[in-house]
């Protein structure tokens, strides 16, 4: 009897851990689910896309794929770290306005529509030739992204916070701007990280990644 009670234990346990973890990170959650929500929606979206729309994508995504493995290592970095750099950016500016949750809650999916459509014309156009390309995309990619999810956990704290201050009129609702800025600073470093590897793989395996 006590064998079978530890045993039926355990499985409560698990649940009880699992359900505190989901509560206490369920703002990082809710950003994972809407950049892979973006993700599905892009890819069912190119499938259902009509035949202009459809060449207009793979088009893009031909160009983009032969600049990566073209251009030199600088050029790269520079192009893959202004495309994360610009999210970053936003959410910045988004945490100083009060009414910006909403704004800040869309960019992981529209980051996700953007990995999406770039994955899924990717394989659309080259078939199974694109793995070794889409694995060094996907990996940075998800380096960057996870460098966004905190800059949006951050700007939604304070944003709220500001949002809150202001209907209470009491500043010590207002979330620290240092430990802001020195969150996003630590993102800042994860995104010339991502680029700085997005470039260095790139460069290393041009002459091994074979599209077509």
């Amino acid at each position: 009897m006590q064998a079978r009670s530890k045993k039926s234990v355990k499985p409560q346990g698990y649940t009880r851990h699992i359900a505190s973890y989901t509560k206490k990170n369920s703002g990082m959650l809710l950003l994972c689910a809407l950049f892979a929500a973006g993700v599905l929606c892009a890819t069912l979206l190119l499938g259902s896309a009509d035949e202009t729309l459809r060449a207009y994508l793979l088009q893009l995504v031909d160009g983009f794929a032969e600049q990566r493995l073209t251009q030199n290592l600088q050029v790269n970095f520079i192009s893959a770290l202004m495309s994360a750099m610009m999210f970053v950016g936003i959410i910045f500016v988004c945490g100083f306005c009060a009414i910006s949750q909403p704004a800040v809650l869309i960019m992981p999916f529209f980051r996700g529509l953007g990995v999406g459509f770039s994955v899924a014309a990717l394989y659309a156009h080259y078939g199974a030739s694109a793995i070794s390309f889409s694995a060094i995309y996907i990996v940075c990619a998800l380096i960057s992204c996870v460098a966004m999810i905190i800059c949006c956990i951050e700007a939604l704290k304070l944003s709220t916070s500001i949002l809150l201050a202001m209907r209470t009129s009491e500043r010590v609702a207002f979330y620290p701007v240092p430990r802001y800025l020195a969150k996003f600073a630590t993102a800042i470093l994860l995104t010339v990280f991502a680029a700085v590897l997005e470039a260095v793989l790139y460069s290393v395996f041009a002459n091994y990644v074979v599209l077509g």
